[in-house]
């Protein structure tokens, strides 16, 4: 800063600087040229400005003053890294619903500001093109219809990063999505049709055969019951949850034909 006396020099023109009110633990000014000068870094995330009041003082007798304001803007320099709400994040989405479908709306947040505040969002990980996620709002959506035969867990890795021209800093955290299930699979046998050799005068209760079906879904949707239908079905019991079938009576070669 500079005053002007207009008084008559050597004594009534020289002039000295003070600082009257402000941070005087950080701001400091030169009494003889009135260049003030920081005593330790500022922090703009702290206290984005400062007002100083500075007194200007001749060496007259009796010394007259004179007072001026000084605002001080601190610049944000992008000195803090996007920070998001959480450290994982783990949610779950219906199979086959449609594209689009809204995953998870995340939000990060950068304390500095303008440009090295604003964020923009990425996603990264094995079968990601599955996924979407706005870049501006954060919004995490599907890319196709899922299918929870063909992945049950998906694990990718969100990514905030700040809009700074000369150091954009970014930071990354997981998320886990769960595919829950739907009951769009019957239970398959693996061949469509079986015959079976038993020997003649097969007893009650003896082994006839052993059937085994897969069902692909998940839960109780995969949990199979058997049972048998058709014409001889009397002469045979099955176990509905094993799939075991057994004579129910006497099986006589001649009683089949």
């Amino acid at each position: 800063v500079r005053a002007y006396d207009a008084d008559t020099p050597p004594f009534n023109g020289q002039v000295r600087y003070f600082l009257k009110e402000g941070d005087a633990d950080l701001f400091r000014i030169n009494a003889s040229t009135g260049e003030i000068s920081l005593l330790r870094a500022l922090d703009r995330e702290m206290q984005p400005e400062y007002i100083l009041t500075l007194v200007a003082m001749d060496t007259g007798t009796p010394p007259l003053t004179g007072a001026g304001v000084v605002h001080v803007i601190v610049q944000d320099v992008n000195d803090h890294s996007p920070e998001f709400e959480r450290q994982v994040y783990s949610v779950t989405v219906r199979e086959n619903l449609p594209p689009g479908t809204s995953v998870l709306q995340t939000r990060a947040l950068d304390k500095d500001t303008g440009l090295n505040a604003k964020i923009r969002y990425s996603l990264l990980g094995e079968n990601v093109e599955r996924f979407l996620v706005d870049s501006d709002s954060g919004l995490v959506s599907t890319a196709v219809s899922l299918d929870r035969e063909e992945a049950s867990v998906y694990y990718l890795t969100l990514v905030a990063q700040d809009c700074s021209v000369t150091e954009p800093r970014a930071t990354a955290v997981n998320l886990t999505v769960t595919v829950t299930d739907e009951n769009d699979n019957a239970p398959q046998f693996p061949v469509s049709s079986y015959v079976v050799h038993i020997p003649d005068h097969t007893l009650p209760g003896q082994f006839v055969f052993g059937a085994k079906a897969v069902d692909e879904d998940d839960g109780e949707n995969s949990h199979i019951v058997y049972f048998l239908s058709g014409e001889d079905v009397s002469k045979f019991s099955m176990n509905k949850e094993t799939g075991v079938i057994k004579a129910a009576r006497e099986l006589r070669l001649e009683d089949n034909g």
